[in-house]
């Protein structure tokens, strides 16, 4: 299997969801170019192979420039005209409320599809979701008229992270841990809430797990370099609440 963000790299991260919810493994869904080649430093080869995975990442954010507030007027290509550099970003809505959509231009197995709106929408919806953008990538917005982009150039580790994309061993840090979340999921509905997926460059492979009513005793365990995305479709309250769901990481000891 042909490595997608660090080309010839031997990745050593693996990614091993432990849980009583669902899991899915697929290989097959990335294509074989990579998008990290052009932040990966010369020597890092030398490295431990999550250490170079985790460099490039880092290489990545630094590459990323902060936007003014721009008009959505159509697809948002990353990097064709410097209005969106590669990199690490905060994106913040800043007119309207609908999808966030796109399209890879190398990392198939990265979705990129959430629902926000500008800062207090009626539906709750959040308006800040982080997003790691490679050259070449498209996005596409529904009903969403003006969004930024603010770089994330310096990341602290946290146990709760909102919605979007997220980095081990710079967003959070590597561990075996239970999901839970600081809003009540409805047991109405027992397929909404939290949606987690993790991406490992080693081998291309996706694996899943959900936090929801009838999926709420979850666990994962997380390896340096690996890609965490979450979406969260649950209740989200009102125009308050938005931003302010998180999904909470609590370290669990498996000795």
């Amino acid at each position: 299997m042909k490595k997608v963000l660090i080309g010839s790299f031997v990745l050593l991260a693996s990614v091993m969801l432990v849980a009583c919810g669902s899991s899915s493994n697929n290989a097959n869904n990335a294509k074989s170019s990579s998008a990290l080649e052009a932040s990966k430093d010369s020597s890092s080869s030398k490295s431990d192979d999550s250490t170079d995975t985790l460099k490039s990442l880092n290489e990545l954010a630094e590459r990323g420039e902060s936007t003014k507030e721009l008009y959505v007027t159509g697809k948002m290509k990353v990097g064709t005209d410097d209005t969106i550099k590669p990199g690490i970003y905060d994106l913040v809505i800043k007119g309207g409320d609908g999808n966030i959509m796109g399209d890879r231009a190398d990392v198939d197995a990265l979705d990129i599809n959430w629902i926000g709106g500008v800062q207090g929408n009626e539906g709750g919806d959040d308006s800040t979701f982080r997003v790691i953008l490679f050259q070449g990538d498209d996005l596409d917005f529904s009903s969403i008229s003006k969004v930024q982009f603010t770089a994330i150039k310096d990341a602290k580790e946290s146990d709760r992270l909102g919605q979007g994309e997220y980095v081990v061993g710079r967003d959070i840090a590597a561990g075996t841990y239970k999901l839970s979340t600081n809003t009540k999921l409805d047991p109405e509905y027992d397929n909404l809430g939290w949606h987690i997926s993790t991406y490992d460059d080693n081998t291309a492979d996706t694996q899943t797990v959900d936090l929801t009513p009838g999926s709420s005793d979850v666990a994962v365990e997380l390896t340096d370099g690996e890609i965490v995305t979450t979406a969260y479709d649950g209740d989200t309250g009102d125009s308050g609440s938005a931003d302010k769901t998180k999904l909470i990481f609590t370290p669990v000891n498996q000795k």
